[in-house]
């Protein structure tokens, strides 16, 4: 996508989202984009600088982090974008917001692709440690069954105490040797 700063002069622009993924090329074996990104940014000329807001969302896909189970949740939110042209980077011209809670990108030129930048406030909004629900029992550590469907039948190696067991430091010896 490309905004041409001249085009901006006649007043501002709205643009339509409905890409795929590979448009912003967001891939990441961690999570899926299911279906397409979707919303509208507003681009608005304010001198030399241009104003994008607008919201976006997406459907994302990702495994549980306690039972690998695959979640998907919807990231909504309101975008808002200061671009500078990179020529006026240095100079300390008055700014119509403030750099320091908003967000600001630079574009050489006349052409602004916000490509990058709506990748990343997509990024951004993915969760570190998703869960399929707060209760969620995870799996089981000796034979990797899903405890939210159910008991294990695994041969409880976990209810050997740890005292009964050879120290790791051991173990670690014999490893060596």
């Amino acid at each position: 996508m490309k905004i041409d700063v001249q085009n901006l002069h006649s007043g501002p622009i709205t643009i339509p989202l409905n890409h795929s993924p590979k448009y912003f090329d967001i891939r990441d074996e961690d999570f899926q984009v299911v279906g397409k990104i979707r919303g509208s940014l507003t681009f608005t000329l304010m001198g030399d600088k241009v104003f994008m807001n607008g919201n976006l969302e997406a459907r994302i896909r990702m495994a549980c982090v306690r039972c690998l189970e695959p979640v998907e949740f919807s990231i909504r939110k309101k975008v808002t974008i200061f671009y500078m042209s990179s020529k006026n980077r240095k100079t300390g011209d008055a700014m119509p917001f403030d750099p320091e809670d908003d967000e600001v990108s630079y574009y050489k030129g006349l052409v602004i692709i916000p490509d990058n930048d709506i990748r990343e406030l997509i990024l951004v909004d993915l969760p570190d440690y998703p869960h399929c629900k707060e209760s969620c029992k995870g799996l089981c550590p000796w034979c990797g069954a899903n405890l939210n469907t159910g008991l294990c039948e695994c041969k409880k190696e976990q209810e050997v105490s740890f005292t009964e067991q050879e120290s790791w430091k051991e173990k670690l010896k014999k490893i060596h040797t």
